[in-house]
């Protein structure tokens, strides 16, 4: 999918990808969100966590950071 980026109101940057509405990487993505999120990022090596996921006009939006 496409990504952009933005900042939230936190004031952290922040990455949006749009991902397809049946993709399995949004079961990937669900999955990290619900059950993967670490301590530290010692504890999360080479995969970005996901933030949050989206729904937008029939597609997801993940939010990492950036």
């Amino acid at each position: 999918g496409n990504v952009g980026y933005a900042q939230n109101v936190s004031g952290r940057h922040v990455a949006i990808k749009t991902i397809l509405h049946d993709s399995k990487e949004k079961e990937v993505l669900e999955y990290l969100l619900q059950e993967c999120f670490p301590d530290s990022i010692d504890e999360f090596r080479n995969i970005l966590p996901v933030l949050d996921i989206l729904a937008y006009e029939g597609h997801w939006l993940a939010i990492t950071p950036r």
